[in-house]
């Protein structure tokens, strides 16, 4: 019985913490169909915590890492905390691995400093799969 009141502590410790924490949440299918230009729109949502909010929404500065090379990604009209980056598939590959990074200004005590969030890897498959009803 100890033992779940422990856990239970140490979750809502957790969970509380997670809530202090700016956040990436992918907002990419990780499948789409093959379209005929290539291009595939890569979204991704920031969560900022309330208490950072005026600071951090200033001055942030959304990256996607694709192949290496780190590219800016830009506002999106769904709202305003999520950004959007057109990428272009060569015909050859229909698979790209990818993530997030997040850099904004924060301050650590007196001294201001450059704080950079990193989402995890994510995987993007083209499907060449056609879907037609049957009539």
């Amino acid at each position: 019985m100890k033992n779940q009141h422990l856990d239970l502590f140490y979750l809502g410790v957790l969970f509380l913490l997670a809530g202090c924490r700016t956040t990436i949440d992918n907002l990419t299918p990780p499948q789409a169909p093959k379209n005929s230009s290539n291009i595939y729109t890569m979204t991704m949502a920031v969560h900022i915590p309330s208490r950072d909010r005026d600071a951090v929404r200033r001055n942030l500065r959304p990256f996607i890492i694709i192949d290496g090379k780190r590219q800016l990604m830009k506002g999106s009209e769904l709202g305003q905390n999520i950004f959007v980056h057109d990428h272009r598939l060569s015909d050859q590959r229909n698979e790209v691995n990818y993530y997030y990074e997040l850099e904004y200004d924060g301050d650590a005590g007196d001294k201001p400093t450059v704080r950079i969030e990193q989402s995890r890897l994510f995987s993007f498959q083209v499907s060449d799969r056609c879907i037609s009803s049957l009539e």
